[in-house]
Protein backbone atom coordinates (compact mmCIF):
# COMPACT_ATOMS: atom_id res chain seq x y z
CA UNK A 1 0.00 0.00 0.00
CA UNK A 2 2.65 2.58 0.89
CA UNK A 3 4.59 1.74 -2.29
CA UNK A 4 1.24 2.58 -4.49
CA UNK A 5 0.81 5.98 -2.31
CA UNK A 6 4.57 6.63 -3.38
CA UNK A 7 4.45 6.00 -6.84
CA UNK A 8 1.18 8.65 -7.07
CA UNK A 9 3.27 11.27 -5.55
CA UNK A 10 6.18 10.06 -7.87
CA UNK A 11 4.01 10.66 -10.72
CA UNK A 12 2.17 13.88 -10.03
CA UNK A 13 5.54 15.06 -8.91
CA UNK A 14 6.61 14.25 -12.73
CA UNK A 15 3.77 15.25 -14.54
CA UNK A 16 4.29 19.66 -12.36
CA UNK A 17 7.65 18.83 -13.48
CA UNK A 18 6.96 18.38 -17.05
CA UNK A 19 4.18 20.83 -17.37
CA UNK A 20 6.57 23.64 -16.00
CA UNK A 21 9.87 22.73 -18.53
CA UNK A 22 6.95 23.00 -21.71
CA UNK A 23 5.17 26.11 -20.14
CA UNK A 24 8.62 27.28 -19.32
CA UNK A 25 9.80 26.40 -23.06
CA UNK A 26 6.26 27.90 -24.43
CA UNK A 27 7.04 31.26 -22.90
CA UNK A 28 10.52 31.88 -24.53
CA UNK A 29 8.73 31.58 -27.94
CA UNK A 30 5.79 34.07 -26.48
CA UNK A 31 8.41 36.62 -25.23
CA UNK A 32 10.36 36.35 -28.18
CA UNK A 33 7.77 37.30 -30.25
CA UNK A 34 6.78 40.64 -27.81
CA UNK A 35 10.28 41.29 -28.06
CA UNK A 36 10.61 41.22 -31.81
CA UNK A 37 6.68 43.15 -32.36
CA UNK A 38 6.94 45.39 -29.54
CA UNK A 39 10.25 46.01 -28.93
CA UNK A 40 12.55 45.35 -31.84
CA UNK A 41 14.71 47.90 -32.59
CA UNK A 42 16.19 48.44 -29.10
CA UNK A 43 14.74 45.35 -26.87
CA UNK A 44 15.46 45.25 -22.87
CA UNK A 45 18.32 43.33 -22.22
CA UNK A 46 16.32 41.81 -19.41
CA UNK A 47 13.28 40.34 -21.69
CA UNK A 48 16.02 39.08 -24.30
CA UNK A 49 18.20 37.16 -21.69
CA UNK A 50 14.60 36.13 -19.82
CA UNK A 51 13.58 34.53 -23.71
CA UNK A 52 17.16 32.33 -23.35
CA UNK A 53 16.81 31.77 -19.73
CA UNK A 54 13.00 30.44 -20.43
CA UNK A 55 14.36 28.13 -23.14
CA UNK A 56 17.01 26.62 -21.21
CA UNK A 57 14.95 26.47 -18.04
CA UNK A 58 12.55 24.11 -20.52
CA UNK A 59 15.61 22.32 -21.70
CA UNK A 60 16.73 21.71 -17.96
CA UNK A 61 12.81 20.44 -16.61
CA UNK A 62 12.26 18.50 -20.41
CA UNK A 63 15.90 16.45 -19.57
CA UNK A 64 14.76 15.93 -15.76
CA UNK A 65 11.81 13.91 -17.28
CA UNK A 66 12.35 13.24 -20.79
CA UNK A 67 10.45 10.16 -20.47
CA UNK A 68 7.22 11.47 -19.49
CA UNK A 69 5.40 12.26 -22.38
CA UNK A 70 5.70 16.07 -21.87
CA UNK A 71 9.28 15.74 -21.07
CA UNK A 72 10.97 15.32 -24.97
CA UNK A 73 8.32 18.55 -26.22
CA UNK A 74 9.65 20.85 -23.62
CA UNK A 75 13.43 19.56 -24.72
CA UNK A 76 12.36 20.21 -28.54
CA UNK A 77 10.20 23.48 -27.74
CA UNK A 78 12.71 25.02 -26.06
CA UNK A 79 15.88 23.86 -28.30
CA UNK A 80 14.00 25.00 -30.84
CA UNK A 81 13.55 28.60 -29.08
CA UNK A 82 17.38 28.86 -28.03
CA UNK A 83 18.55 28.23 -31.50
CA UNK A 84 16.08 30.81 -32.69
CA UNK A 85 17.75 33.13 -29.96
CA UNK A 86 21.06 32.73 -30.92
CA UNK A 87 20.54 32.59 -34.54
CA UNK A 88 18.63 36.43 -34.21
CA UNK A 89 21.68 37.44 -31.61
CA UNK A 90 24.41 36.49 -34.15
CA UNK A 91 22.32 38.10 -37.02
CA UNK A 92 21.89 41.12 -35.11
CA UNK A 93 25.77 41.49 -34.02
CA UNK A 94 26.53 41.24 -37.40
CA UNK A 95 24.42 43.94 -38.60
CA UNK A 96 25.56 46.13 -36.51
CA UNK A 97 28.93 45.78 -37.64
Amino acid sequence: MKNIINEEATTKKNFIIANLGLASASMSGILGAVTFFCFWPKPSPILVLAILASALLGIFLGVLIRKSGLGKPAMIVGGINATIWLAVGIAVQFANG
